[in-house]
């Protein structure tokens, strides 16, 4: 550490000096002579100057610690200034780096949404351009022979003769969630059924699979192709096509009424669902009680009642849940009548 000379210290030395030089003794001091006495003057002036010397030196030392206490203070001032300048433009670049951030994920976002309405734009055209053009119309369907209903009849039947390893086709129209049910018949149950939609190509039962009934509801409106094929052995067939009229009920009504109109020897049928445990009341209204009654489970084909046993009505519990076909005969030629059927 710098030891400094104070003003007081140097008086201090400068007196004690120019004491040294006066003389001392016992006795009185003689009085001076003149060049003792110039000589004193000029030591005096001497170290007066000296004095001043000192505390001139005394004053710039303290001038100059002063000074760089100063500077010194300027220094660790401006580097306070420089960090925190630096420190804010750090601060800035971050900031700047964050809205750049965000900027370059807001333009992301909005090409995403760009891209996505872009696809949906170009979906849409797509679409309308599939609806604009016009679907073309279902191939005519093959020229078979057309199965028909007489008028107000459900069923029709078809009787032919196939040698070994052919087939016949026949067409028919129904609609989509009608019941229809197919049946072949020959002599040694060697004529099997084929069902396919002409619309839709979808084939409902195939020959290969040797059946001779069919039953299903139809999964669309449309011409159907029917097939009969004797693979193995020449055989006569009769065919016999029903789609029932189903009885349908008023909202919360138990009965329902429907017309009707026979040909003679000729069946009509109808299908009525009920609960098991129900009770239903069936009657063929009709000139001299002359058309008669058949009814039995459509799922499980078990008879309630016979038209051989000559009944014209039927009441009892149901067995089941489902459906159940009512048949109409007509013993004595074509007339006219109606089935009333309660449900309970």
């Amino acid at each position: 550490m710098k030891r400094t000379i104070t003003p007081v210290i140097l008086v201090f030395i400068l007196v004690t000096a120019l004491a040294c030089n006066l003389p001392f003794g016992a006795s009185a001091t003689p009085t001076p002579t003149a060049d003792v006495a110039a000589t004193q003057t000029a030591s005096a002036d001497q170290l007066a100057a000296t004095l001043n010397a000192y505390i001139t030196a005394a004053d710039a030392t303290g001038t100059f610690e002063a000074g760089v206490t100063q500077q010194a203070e300027q220094t660790s001032q401006a580097g306070s200034n420089a960090e925190a300048t630096a420190q804010a433009a750090q601060n800035t670049i971050t900031a700047q780096d964050i809205q750049a951030t965000q900027q370059a994920q807001s333009a992301a976002a909005t090409l995403a949404a760009l891209s996505l309405q872009s696809t949906l734009a170009a979906q849409a055209a797509i679409q309308t351009a599939q609806a604009a053009t016009s679907t073309p119309p279902p191939p005519p369907p093959p020229n078979y022979p057309r199965i028909t209903f007489a008028s107000g009849g459900t069923s029709a039947t078809k009787e032919g003769n196939l040698p070994a390893g052919s087939s016949a086709d026949y067409l028919i129209r129904a609609l989509a969630g009608q019941t229809m049910l197919v049946n072949v018949y020959s002599p040694a149950n060697n004529v099997y059924l084929g069902v396919i939609g002409v619309s839709d190509g979808i084939p409902l039962l195939r020959t290969i699979a040797e059946e001779t009934s069919f039953r299903t509801t139809l999964p669309a409106t449309q011409d159907y192709h029917l097939t009969v094929a004797a693979p193995f052995a020449p055989s006569n067939y009769t065919l016999q096509v029903i789609i029932p009229a189903r009885i349908q009920f008023q909202s919360g009504a138990i009965s329902a009424s429907v017309p009707g109109h026979l040909g003679g020897n000729q069946t009509n049928f109808y299908l009525a669902r009920a609960n098991g445990g129900q009770t239903m009341d069936v009657k063929i209204v009709s000139p001299g009680n002359s058309v008669l009654l058949t009814i039995y489970g459509l799922d499980d084909g078990i008879p309630l009642v016979r038209y051989v046993s000559g009944a014209w009505q039927w009441s009892g519990v149901l067995p089941a849940t489902q459906d159940y076909m009512i048949e109409t005969f007509a013993s004595d030629g074509a007339m006219n009548y109606t089935v009333e059927v309660k449900i309970q």
